[in-house]
């Protein structure tokens, strides 16, 4: 339920290769992309702030190429046939068109809402999307509470474009940001309140954390501030500073983990892949070497050591950071 951000289909429209169903997941409502600033009207351009510059230097190159050709011509240094210009203009037209019409159908062409494999809004609406998520993950665990179940949960938040629901919308003292911070509070509170009321607590680890460290920079097209906060830490999302890569790792398990416990052991999202794989009683595959390690030792305290080592953090194909937690040291 929520951000999956791994893509719909490969090489045709309908052959959903990238789709969760195709990963192991019986169920998904949500978007199969990222959340873009595009797709919320009134707040800005991703793609265009990202190819204005681009834009800007190919429009001139073709530019002054084609007026080159024609003043070439003109003065008869070279013979370009009038017809080989043409066509040159019209692609160039095209082209710019075809971009045009992108950037501003965007919205409709690419943000979407999905129930397993069928698109069910058109561009998507973000009036009361938590909420809604939030009911499809009450709703979900609802079907399920006579069996085992793995529920991703997947926010939006706080992703920009930031969004709250009316509810939550100029409560509180961090402007946007705070208002989406507290109504994603209250959707956990409501997953939480489900656990209990089926019984299940007891039953149910629940993980909290996030894939990166707040964006501390992000400013919206109005000037407000959207990016969140880091503490002490240097840096932000985007870098592999400590903001950008300490992230929060909050568990529960009730007469499992012991309450109030801290561990300060360096651990990583690649962990909750073999923890759950363990808890499933399912076999970890043998073909390929697994980074992540099973948290549940560590959890209940049967050990006091991570077994990671070393930590990589790349930024694509380079290497940007490393940390190095030595067996033997303290």
């Amino acid at each position: 339920v929520g951000k999956w951000h791994l893509g719909m289909n490969c090489e045709s429209s309908n052959d959903f290769c990238h789709h969760p169903l195709s990963h192991g997941f019986q169920y998904f409502y949500g978007l199969t992309v990222t959340n873009f600033r595009d797709c919320k009207p009134g707040q800005g351009s991703v793609f265009l702030k990202g190819a204005q510059n681009s834009l800007v230097i190919a429009i001139q190159i073709t530019g002054i190429t084609l007026v080159s050709l024609a003043v070439v011509q003109y003065i008869g240094l070279l013979k370009v046939p009038f017809q080989a210009l043409g066509y040159c203009l019209l692609i160039t037209a095209g082209s710019l068109a075809v971009l045009i019409f992108f950037f501003y159908h965007f919205r409709h062409l690419n943000c979407f809402l999905m129930r397993d494999h069928q698109i069910i809004q058109q561009p998507l609406s973000y009036e009361n999307l938590t909420q809604r998520l939030t009911k499809e993950a009450v709703q979900f665990i609802g079907r399920n509470t006579d069996a085992p179940f793995l529920l991703v949960l997947s926010y939006l938040h706080v992703h920009t474009a930031l969004y709250a629901s009316k509810n939550f919308r100029g409560k509180s003292k961090h402007g946007l940001y705070g208002d989406a911070v507290e109504e994603m509070d209250w959707s956990v509170g409501k997953i939480l309140d489900v656990l209990e009321k089926y019984n299940l607590s007891d039953k149910t680890l629940v993980y909290f954390t996030s894939d990166q460290g707040a964006h501390v920079e992000e400013i919206s097209s109005s000037g407000e501030v959207h990016g969140g906060y880091n503490g002490i830490y240097k840096g932000g999302k985007s870098m592999n500073w400590e903001g950008g890569i300490r992230v929060p790792g909050l568990l529960r398990w009730p007469g499992v983990i012991q309450a109030g416990a801290y561990i300060d052991e360096p651990t990583s999202n690649m962990d909750i892949f073999p923890t759950i794989a363990k808890l499933a009683k399912a076999q970890l595959p043998s073909d390929r070497i697994i980074d992540g390690h099973d948290l549940m030792p560590l959890l209940q305290g049967k050990v006091t050591r991570s077994k990671h080592e070393f930590l990589f953090h790349y930024c694509n194909a380079y290497l940007n950071a490393v940390r190095w937690h030595e067996g033997n040291s303290k």
